[in-house]
């Protein structure tokens, strides 16, 4: 399923929010590290949820696969935290990627904290998108993903 044009490549609502992308400046001057911008949904022939994989591979296009160099990135820091707008869909497919790719990987995938507070699942008349998701995430905790909030992210 394609979905209606939402957050396209140039437009406002694919831009970071002014005060996230402040304190990602202000984070890169104080660890004196370049941030990792990523840019999905260039691939034509298909929806693009999750950060690290199009939902069809197209292999000959860049981006058309899972992007197992920033996968392999991610196992070397100590802690991941994760957050995104639409839990039903961009956070929970971002994090399916992961438990996929890291499922042998008890160690890498504890290093994982979902930042509950920071999404929500798209709303939707029929479809309970907000159980799905909640089932997944449930799911997944059960081998070690982490859930918290940004307030107790902050405590730790």
């Amino acid at each position: 399923m394609i979905w209606p044009y939402h957050t396209l490549i140039g437009t406002p609502g694919h831009n970071l929010t002014p005060a996230l992308y402040e304190a990602i400046a202000h984070h890169s001057a104080a660890r004196q590290a370049q941030p990792i911008l990523i840019n999905k949904g260039s691939v034509p022939r298909s929806e693009h949820y999750s950060i690290f994989e199009p939902e069809v591979k197209v292999d000959t296009l860049p981006h058309g696969g899972l992007d197992v160099v920033r996968l392999d990135e991610i196992a070397t820091y100590d802690r991941v935290y994760i957050a995104g707008q639409a839990k039903s869909h961009c956070v929970l497919e971002s994090v399916s990627s992961l438990m996929r790719y890291f499922e042998n990987e008890p160690e890498t995938i504890a290093k994982l904290n979902v930042l509950t507070d920071t999404m929500s699942s798209v709303a939707h008349p029929e479809i309970n998108f907000e159980a799905i998701a909640q089932s997944t995430f449930d799911r997944f905790a059960e081998y070690g993903l982490k859930r918290t909030t940004t307030t107790e992210a902050l405590k730790s």
